[in-house]
Order: structure tokens, then sequence, then C-alpha cells
């Protein structure tokens, strides 16, 4: 399918934008699990009979969130189509609405000029 060539600038500069998010939800989450791991270890013990089902819980909806972001990039990169920005759309509102909020991690929104 051929874009005209305004059409076609704006499909590239919101690939742009959503491979940028989805990279930065998928760092951010990766840093979370991992920060999530470091606090059931040391509240807990490296032993998982003794973790806390709360906690883990937590980290098993970051890591599930890690992965979505993560396959929505590779779709994004793979086959730049609307379904795949349709998807990583789906993402980054599970991320903003569910994962976010109670994300070990905090982030604040950035300071405007």
């Amino acid at each position: 399918m051929v874009f005209p060539q305004s059409l076609e600038a704006l499909a590239s500069d919101q690939l742009g934008i959503f491979v940028r998010k989805m990279i930065c939800i998928s760092t951010y989450l990766r840093a979370c699990v991992a920060k999530r791991r470091e606090d059931i270890i040391r509240q807990f013990g490296p032993d998982p009979l003794y973790q806390d089902a709360r906690q883990l819980e937590a980290l098993g909806r970051e890591d599930q969130a890690r992965e979505h972001a993560e396959e929505a990039l590779k779709r994004l990169m793979e086959q730049p189509s609307l379904r795949a920005l349709e998807y990583a759309d789906e993402v980054e509102t599970f991320f903003l609405n569910v994962v976010l909020p109670n994300a070990p991690i905090p982030v604040y929104p950035p300071v405007s000029s």
C-alpha cells in the first residue's frame, strides 16, 4: 500500500513514538522486576516457600507486563502495521492503569519548563 508523503511521515512518527514508549516501558519493568526480587529476598530470604504471596503476585504481574511490552516492541519492529500499533497502545494503557500504580519504583511526571 502506498501512502501519500504526509501520511507516510505521520505513520513513521507514530511508529517511532510507540517504539520509544515500548522500550521505556520494557526497561522500566525490567528494573521493577529486579527490585521486587531483591526486596523479596531481603525480606523473606531466598527460599521461595517463605515468600509473601502478594509480593509474588505483583512480581508476576510486572514480569508479564514486561513480556507484553517486549512482544509489542517485537511486533512493531517486524511489521509496523496498524494492528501492531493498536497492540502497543493496549500494552501502554495496561501499563499505565494496572501496573504502574502498584509498581515498586516511583515514576514522577516530567518537569515542564
